[in-house]
């Protein structure tokens, strides 16, 4: 391994913006990830970049296999022109949640 290796990468430090609560999918200091533990306004936390969650959509339809996206507002969106984040393993359920694939970090 190299003798500049830090980690993995799958889960990083960042500081709150606001109020955030576990599992939450959050814009964080130009990530897109998931909320560790929650956390107060200006607290470092753990941001996961990876894994599969069980994230709420509300009204947006999703399929299997769908890319979804985050808006400026924290909102899980199918509209392209919002920043891609991940791809939906399952079709959304009925209680309006689906699992997410967490994608590597877009710009």
């Amino acid at each position: 391994m190299a003798n500049n290796y830090i980690q993995k990468g799958n889960v990083i430090t960042v500081t709150a913006s606001k109020e955030r609560t576990s599992g939450q999918l959050v814009i964080e200091e130009g990530f897109v990830g998931i909320v560790e533990t929650s956390t107060k306004t200006g607290e470092n936390y753990s941001l996961s970049l990876t894994g599969v969650y069980q994230l709420v959509v509300g009204d947006v339809a999703v399929s299997k296999g769908d890319l979804l996206y985050i808006n400026s507002a924290e909102e899980i969106t199918i509209t392209d022109t919002d920043r891609l984040f991940g791809k939906a393993t399952t079709a959304k359920a009925p209680d309006k949640t689906v699992e997410v694939l967490l994608l590597p970090q877009q710009s």
